[in-house]
């Protein structure tokens, strides 16, 4: 009875009439279920996280970062902590979102060497524009939006673990080690989608990445 009553509450809620439901021939779970739940527009970035093959933790990061969540110096200065300002990578200009990813040369070099590794040759933008053409780039469900997804998360995870550890352990690598590492890192995903476009592009092998690490 209480199923019953369950039932007939959710009907009342979805906008049902007693004489429409005693006149309804078929009921459809589905549209039940948006008319309860509501219908709400898809965000552009949830084609860069959604089913991102790469590993999770680049995956929270480029979502933090889609949400303009990370804890960069500007940031902070809004919560009232009052710090250095300087980015720790260049220490030149203040520290922020556009700047860390987008703007800094050291930043920029990265993302362009990665995209060339890709086969992608283009000029690199702002923070803005930069997201958005990766928005409209991901949409397209080939092996090369696949690729293309993974080593994405995997600069921003990069980037950010560079820019702490140049802030909290003084330590700095430069954007060549780092590119090394994430394309090793997407190497070895094993993701069958890519495997065919992955055997056309460079590897690195780990005894390469290592020696790099040790000797800085």
């Amino acid at each position: 009875m209480r199923k019953i009553l369950k039932a007939k509450d959710n009907f009342e809620k979805a906008g049902y009439t007693y004489e429409e439901l005693m006149q309804m021939q078929t009921c459809s779970v589905k549209n039940m279920y948006h008319i309860l739940q509501g219908y709400f527009n898809k965000v552009r970035w949830r084609k860069l996280v959604c089913n991102n093959a790469s590993r999770p933790r680049w995956v929270f990061m480029l979502t933090l970062m889609d949400h303009s969540r990370l804890y960069t110096k500007d940031r902070l200065l809004k919560w009232g902590i009052h710090n250095d300002q300087l980015c720790p990578l260049c220490s030149y200009a203040n520290e922020s979102i556009q700047h860390l990813f987008f703007e800094f040369q050291y930043a920029v070099a990265l993302w362009k060497r990665l995209l060339n590794w890709q086969g992608i040759h283009r000029s690199i933008h702002g923070w803005s524009k930069e997201l958005r053409w990766a928005e409209n780039w991901a949409k397209n469900r080939s092996a090369k939006a696949e690729l293309f997804k993974m080593v994405l998360a995997g600069y921003v995870y990069f980037v950010w673990q560079e820019r702490n550890a140049r802030l909290f352990q003084a330590k700095s690598r430069n954007c060549e080690t780092l590119s090394k590492l994430i394309i090793q890192e997407v190497h070895s995903r094993n993701n069958i989608k890519i495997e065919k476009i992955l055997n056309r592009l460079d590897y690195y092998p780990m005894l390469i990445v290592v020696w790099l690490l040790v000797g800085l």
